[in-house]
């Protein structure tokens, strides 16, 4: 979900019309990243000679190879996701190209030879005029003052200057320095999530909805309670929208299946509003999950009770993440009621499969865990690890008879220390 919501922010908000999606090309993206901004023409297939350099030490005259090199150019009048056609690269082709070295992306992603694009991976401009190259300057000129201005915030030696001047590099610039700004602010630690608690009431929705799922990595005790007091806010304000509608549950107010409007339009304004809620509540439950504060515990179950009187089905979710991070006996009931009444109900934006508790049973060492367990040792291919957490637990194989470890269990729940 984080993926998603980051995608959000720096696509989606941009869009112009109902659920298009067609990728952004902003010399902004790779200001951060590039360690190569040049002009360049093709000389050869696969190869290119440099016209100007703007950054790194490949300069005039100098020669690129970068096998399978093309200009993609998208359709964007096409609905999810765009087609694409190939742009012809002509004798009098520049092309303004952003490249880092091809061993710092995935494997999945475009590579031309050592060399991938920057940024979103399609940071390249080009005109069929060699005598008018000024936009081409131009974005390589904005490109190298926002990198500029980057570095001389991201280097003050003061921690709380520093945070201060890296906060508006997460929300401004279109989203393009979100990923670099918050791991700056992560390096710095409790000073930056001191920093954070103190403007979280005040972010937008979507702000929070990319934000409080790593708030864990700061370290910073203030925001651990600022999260709480935020998530409480988010469930008092979804109780007060439910009032106001006469509304019982969440998809009286946003039912599945709605078609989401970009930008928004104003008769889906509380619709929309409910949907933000919902997601940062799962971001944000996630997030305390992975504090690990054991404490929390007890909060993160109540929030998952309140999720499911009010169909904010996420936060099964969220509350089967905490537990796999932090077992606990109490998580058990819990564990098995979600299981009870999602596996009944399965469907879109409500699926629960055997894996996911699987997984999460996995970690609790209890040997109250064991009926729970017992009823997944046929299920599929996650079997074999509920058969093998069994076999652990009691020290005897009765593979996939699932009466026969029941019965084991309830014959044996004395010696095993089963409090009830």
């Amino acid at each position: 979900m984080r993926d998603l919501g980051v995608f959000l922010l720096l696509f989606l908000s941009q869009l112009p019309c109902v659920a298009k999606m067609v990728p952004r090309r902003d010399p902004l993206d790779a200001a951060l990243d590039s360690t190569v901004i040049v002009i360049m023409h093709q000389r050869s297939q696969d190869v290119f000679q440099v016209d100007e350099g703007f950054l790194g030490d490949v300069g005039k005259g100098q020669t690129l190879l970068l096998p399978g090199f093309s200009l993609v150019v998208w359709n964007e009048s096409a609905i999810i996701c765009c087609s694409e056609r190939i742009e012809p690269i002509q004798s009098n082709t520049r092309i303004l190209v952003f490249l880092k070295p091809a061993s710092t992306v995935p494997a999945h992603q475009l590579r031309y030879g050592e060399w991938a694009v920057a940024g979103l991976g399609n940071c390249y401009f080009w005109s069929h005029d060699p005598a008018n190259l000024a936009p081409l300057r131009e974005q390589a000129k904005q490109a190298l003052t926002l990198r500029s201005s980057w570095d001389a915030a991201r280097n003050l030696p003061d921690k709380q200057q520093r945070v201060e001047a890296l906060w508006p590099y997460l929300w401004d610039y279109n989203g393009c320095c979100y990923k670099q700004a918050e791991a700056a602010l992560e390096e710095i630690g409790t000073v930056a999530g001191d920093y954070i608690a103190g403007r979280l009431a005040n972010m937008s929705y979507r702000q929070k909805d990319v934000f409080l799922n790593n708030f864990a990595e700061y370290g910073s005790v203030r925001l651990h309670a600022e999260l709480i007091l935020e998530l409480k806010r988010q469930q008092q304000q979804f109780g007060a929208m439910l009032r106001s509608h006469g509304a019982a549950t969440y998809d009286e107010i946003d039912p599945p299946g709605r078609m989401r409007y970009y930008p928004s339009r104003p008769e889906d304004a509380e619709a929309d509003k409910t949907s933000y809620i919902h997601g940062l509540l799962y971001q944000g439950l996630i997030g305390l999950g992975r504090f690990r504060d054991r404490n929390d515990l007890p909060f993160i179950r109540e929030a998952a009770v309140w999720g499911s009187k009010y169909g904010v089905r996420q936060l099964d979710d969220a509350a089967h993440e905490a537990f796999t991070l932090m077992p606990d006996r109490e998580n058990l009931a819990l564990i098995e009621t979600i299981w009870k009444r999602r596996s009944s109900r399965q469907s879109a934006g409500n699926k629960l499969q055997p894996h996911d508790i699987i997984g999460t049973l996995s970690t609790h060492r209890f040997p109250e865990a064991i009926p729970l367990m017992a009823r997944f040792v046929n299920a599929g291919f996650m079997q074999d690890a509920a058969r093998q957490f069994l076999r652990e637990m009691t020290g005897v194989d009765l593979g996939g008879d699932e009466r026969g470890w029941l019965d084991w269990y309830e014959s044996h729940k004395r010696e095993l220390g089963v409090r009830k």
